[in-house]
Parts: structure tokens; sequence; C-alpha cells
């Protein structure tokens, strides 16, 4: 009953997207044969993904998986004989005909026995595997995939996983595609290769913008009528933003194609107030931080941010207005024409643009001291440390400077992304306590991912000044991961804004025409099993950039620190 009401969900599904953009897809007449090609397509993107993902045969050699995809989405395209059967008989041949590791009943996961729950080994499912009963197969088809999907796969030689067996999975990292225009097989070959890499591996999918199976019928459609490189890349885009994950990174050599291929010298800030130049990598005499920009080479901010919303892959508000002010920099030209205003004065800039870098998410920090003193009163100074800059060499030096010299207060600056001392630097600020918790994919049973052990840090607390932490919405992934351990310290406040709510290990896929897409691949809990993926750590106290705070040159966030490390001096005199 259940494979029937599935089925029939497809149907109307696909044809209520094929009715809506009938016009722009297949003219006036859209005919049942298209949308069984769909729906062939739609099964043979499922059954390949699962077959790569679960059949033995992949264990332990690289069969040429690609190259049957190809075959099989041409077979569909140009033949009208094809099913959703006879299309999933050969893939089952196929895989079995390349290999001798054909599935046997008596290798079975041990968490599918009938003894076993799930629940009891701390599996979460993330992946759906209910289509593999839907009547569009024979009985016996069902069988095999059944039999296939409890077949036990050895870690050590999971062939998708990284040669030193790190959290850094490589799928299908050398597609043999050598021409430089897409295809449609190749463009439904990236659709397929992708979307199953984010249903097998992504843990976060019930937070995705759309039901992962409706995404993929909406999208066969439009694959197949892409015909140029950019139109191919921004449905790459437009797919990873809607996973809303602020890992979410795609490099192309082709990204000029959709951003333009210089960067004006600038640094925005969105806010209500508008778009806000917030600082200058060049051409300080023009004075124009604080400046509201209006117009970017002739085209207005918000039909700009209208057409790169689409694009941008953010966890939240926070980093969607990041990586919005980001775009925004970016020029098809060598030089930026800007209309920007302030009060009621408005003029036209000219500015030359850099080279575009690639892109990182996160600000990184330079090789700089990575502490200052500050004086909070006349008796009472604190010390600040950029976390970007501590290095693990210098943490016990960093320490004695908090013993000494900040002895009274600290200032944990993670606005930057942060070297890795977060376990090294707790030793001294707490006891021994848990900050939270980590799921982590078992790469051996796509589509589950399984909670670890509770996150711990803390030894012996030695210090006990009081302890601010400042963090934005460049606060991501490790960073926020150390900010979750150091509010665990007694009494630590943090101060900024909403981080970016994006920690954990991230994948990198590989796509034909050489694109690569990151996105995360295990999930980071708070001590009350909140999971961090979106929510990110939101301050205790709120601030962000003011026009007038960013004019005057002032960092508010710092000084709303300083404000509140104060307070709780002043708390402890009385």
């Amino acid at each position: 009953m259940l494979s029937h009401l599935r089925q029939a969900f497809f149907y109307v599904l696909l044809i209520l997207f094929l009715g809506l953009n009938t016009i722009h897809t297949f003219g006036q007449n859209s005919s049942s044969k298209d949308v069984r090609k769909h729906q062939q397509l739609f099964y043979l993107c499922k059954v390949w993904g699962f077959l790569y993902y679960y059949h033995p045969a992949f264990a332990n050699t690289m069969i040429l998986w690609e190259k049957t995809l190809r075959n099989s989405i041409d077979t569909i395209l140009n033949s009208s004989h094809s099913s959703v059967q006879s299309i999933t008989e050969s893939l089952l041949h196929d895989v079995s005909a390349r290999s001798a590791a054909r599935p046997s009943q008596h290798q079975t996961r041990s968490y599918f026995s009938n003894t076993l729950n799930v629940n009891t080994l701390n599996l979460i499912p993330h992946a759906d595997f209910h289509w593999l009963r839907d009547t569009v197969f024979a009985a016996t088809t069902q069988q095999e995939l059944e039999t296939i999907r409890t077949t036990s796969l050895p870690l050590q030689s999971i062939h998708y996983l990284s040669k030193n067996d790190s959290f850094e999975p490589i799928i299908f990292s050398n597609p043999a595609i050598e021409s430089r225009t897409i295809s449609k097989t190749e463009s439904l070959m990236s659709l397929f290769i992708l979307w199953n890499a984010i249903n097998y591996v992504y843990p976060h999918k019930a937070q995705c913008a759309k039901n992962w199976d409706s995404l993929l019928i909406e999208n066969i459609p439009r694959f197949l009528r892409l015909t140029t490189n950019a139109d191919y890349l921004r449905e790459i885009l437009t797919i990873r933003s809607q996973i809303n994950d602020s890992h979410a990174v795609v490099s192309s050599s082709d990204m000029d194609l959709i951003v333009g291929r210089y960067n004006i010298p600038m640094k925005f800030f969105l806010c209500e107030s508008g778009v806000v130049i917030q600082e200058l990598s060049c051409c300080d005499d023009l004075h124009l931080q604080g400046w509201i920009v209006q117009e970017i080479n002739d085209v207005s901010v918000d039909t700009l941010i209208n057409s790169f919303s689409p694009l941008v892959a953010a966890s939240n508000k926070s980093v969607r207005r990041r990586e919005i002010a980001r775009m925004l920099r970016h020029s098809y030209t060598p030089r930026a024409s800007m209309i920007v205003s302030r009060g009621g004065e408005k003029k036209r800039v000219v500015v030359d643009c850099l080279q575009r870098p690639s892109h990182s998410p996160q600000q990184s920090g330079q090789t700089q001291n990575y502490y200052r003193t500050i004086e909070i009163s006349n008796k009472d100074t604190v010390v600040c440390f950029d976390l970007s800059r501590l290095q693990p060499s210098e943490v016990k030096s960093a320490l004695n400077i908090l013993k000494t010299t900040g002895k009274k207060g600290v200032i944990f600056d993670l606005r930057k992304y942060p070297t890795y001392i977060v376990y090294d630097i707790m030793q001294s600020l707490a006891n021994q306590t848990t900050f939270g918790a980590m799921a982590r994919n078992e790469f051996q049973y796509p589509g589950y991912h399984s909670m670890l052990n509770p996150l711990v840090c803390g030894k012996n607390r030695e210090y006990f000044g009081k302890v601010v932490i400042l963090v934005n919405e460049y606060t991501q992934s490790r960073g926020e991961f150390t900010a979750q351990a150091l509010r665990t310290i007694p009494g630590a406040k943090v101060v900024g804004s909403q981080t970016a709510g994006a920690d954990g290990e991230v994948l990198n896929v590989v796509l034909p025409m050489n694109i690569k897409v990151q996105f995360t691949i295990n999930a980071i809990f708070d001590t009350q099993g909140k999971s961090m993926q979106g929510a990110g750590i939101l301050p205790d106290v709120e601030v962000r950039p003011t026009v007038e705070g960013i004019s005057a040159g002032r960092d508010e966030v710092l000084e709303k620190g300083v404000e509140v490390l104060r307070e709780l001096l002043n708390k402890e005199k009385k």
C-alpha cells in the first residue's frame, strides 16, 4: 500500500511541476512520454546511487560506475522501450558482471538483525529506503535490492573514503569529462552524483529547504535544458543553497561566469540600513567607511541582492547576510563604479578592483601578536586574545599572561577562524566538563549517523578571572566549536551576534567539469542535545556594528565586550 502511495505521490508532483512549467520546458504539448522518461531518470538516480554506496563490489574495486551511469542516461534519453525495471536489471547485471563480490544473504549487517534495534546502537537514519519496495520494481528485484542493503561493507576498503581514513572522503575525484561544454548527459550525471552524496552523507537533510525527493523531481527537467557552462554552474549553486549549510562551498574555474573575475577592494556589511562600506583594502583617501552603497556598476544593490540570494548557502540569516555582502564585492570589470550616500549626500566613486581570490568563508588572522592589554579602570587590566593568531606552541605562554597581566579578566576574540588550541587552553581554564556531543557518519552504513561519546574538555582550573567571548557571523566551524567549549567556563559571557551554525567536518564532492562541492558530514550538539546546525551560538549580550560606529572606525563588539567585563568585575567587588 505504501509503495503505491509513494508512486502516486511521485506522479502527482511530477505532473504538477510539468504542468506549471510546460511552456518553458517542453513547449505547449508536454507528453506522457516526457513524464515517463523523467520517472525513469528519477529511479535511475536512486538505484545507481544506492548501488554506488551499498553494493559490496565497491568495497574492493573501483569499477567503471561513472561509465555505467553515462550509458544508462543515454539509454533513457534515446530509447522509447526502456522501463524502470529494465534499467534496474541492467544496473544490477553490470555491477555483478564486473565483480565476483555478489551480495550474500549470509553477510547481514548486524544493525538490521531482527533481534537488534537500530536505536540501541545509536544509529540515526537520515536517508529514506522505503522506495526499494516501490511497485515499479519486480518482487525479485525488490528482494535483491533489500539484500544489498543488508550486506556488510568492510570499513577499511570503502571506496569513497580517502586513503588516510580521515573524515575527508572523496567521491568521484576524477570524473572523465574531457569536453569544456556541458552536455545533457553530463548535467544529469552531476545532478545524480551530488543528489546521492547529500542523500547518503549529509546528516542535516531534515533542515533542507525542500524535500529531497521533490528537489530531484524538479531538477531533472531543469538540468535537461541546460545549454551553457554558466547555467550549469548556476544550477549547482542553487542546489547547494537548498541544504542550508554555511559549509557548502562551490569551487570552479568557471565561477567568473557567475560573479566576475574581480573584487572591489572593500568589505561590505549588510544591515537594516543597507549595504555599508565597513573596511577598505585600499583607497583609504576616499574616506568611505560608513557610506551606504546604492548602486554597483549601474545596477541597484536591491537588484543584485535578489539575483545573488538563490545562489547563497547559509545555515541562518546572519550568514545569508554575510555571503550576500561578500558576493556584492564581485565585479565583471577591472574598475567598479558605485553610487554611495551618507546623510543627505550622494556621490559616484570609481575604484580599481583586484583579481578575485579563491573563496574563503572565514576571515583568517595574520601572523601578529595574539594578545593586547586593555585597561578597564585605574587599577584593573585585562587581556584580549585573538585566537586566530594564538598558535598551539604559544598556549603555555598565553596561560602565563593570564596569570599575570590578565589575572582580572580575559576576552577571547573568535570573530576570525581560530587555530586548533581549544583543548590545550581549556586544560587550565576549567575542570573537566562536558560541552556537547557529536554524531558521525557511519560510512559502513550509508544514510545513517551515530552518536559518539560526549565532548569533554578541561582538566584542572587554575584561572579564576572573568571571561568574555566575542562572536559574530564569521565565527564558523572550529570557531563555534571553540566558543562552545569556552562557554562552559564558570561565569563566562558571550558577546556579539549569532554564529554561522555550521560545525563539524566536511566532505568534498567532485563533479563533471571539475566542480567541487563541499558540505558538512557530521553533527554537533549542545549539552541539552540541541543541534548546533543552523542555530549556532546565540550571545548572552547581543551587539552588531552600526553605521555610526563603522563611520567612526570603532569596534563596537569589542567595546561591548570590555563593558560586560567591567560590569562583571564591579559586581564581584560588591
